[in-house]
């Protein structure tokens, strides 16, 4: 009974996992205004666009791939005698997976930046670290702070 009612746990926490990570990112109405701000054309938006869904694809992948060894290791972490030698491959497969996930994140943006100009691409800086900054003052007020709002970061250097 107690190994049912861990894999139904389990099982529960992976579907609101799923639903998470299909709501990450900013929502389409948003990401087009964005393109607009920086002045990106309908080839550029077409072709990151679909950058966009091949590595989302690939790292919902990786993603579930990491939840199915997170459940392995908790099955075989309710054995009377845990198999540490198993416990500690899936672990080392997570941290490669997780890896992998990251460089999936950094390659698309990489592959975003050669797809868009230098001018293109410092306006997109200032807004996500507007984005950021408002994000940091939201937090703060809903904590309750009574700390100043940042002022905006300096430019990016020329040349970056």
């Amino acid at each position: 009974m107690k190994k049912a009612l861990v894999i139904v746990v389990a099982v529960m926490i992976g579907l609101v996992a799923s639903v998470a990570l299909a709501q990450e990112g900013p929502p389409p109405a948003v990401m087009k205004k964005i393109a607009h701000d920086i002045g990106l054309n309908d080839d550029q938006i077409k072709k990151i666009e679909n950058a966009g869904f091949l590595a989302d694809q690939e790292k919902l992948d990786l993603r579930h791939e990491i939840e199915k060894n997170r459940l392995e290791i908790r099955h075989l972490m309710s054995a009377d005698k845990p198999d540490e030698g198993a416990i500690y491959s899936l672990l080392d497969k997570i941290g490669a997976l997780q890896t992998k996930v990251k460089k999936n994140r950094v390659g698309l943006m990489l592959k975003i930046r050669s797809m868009v100009t230098k001018e293109q691409w410092e306006k997109l800086e200032v807004l996500q670290a507007e984005r950021m900054r408002g994000i940091k003052d939201k937090a703060r007020r809903f904590r309750g702070g009574d700390e100043p709002p940042q002022p905006p970061p300096p430019p990016a250097p020329p040349g970056r």
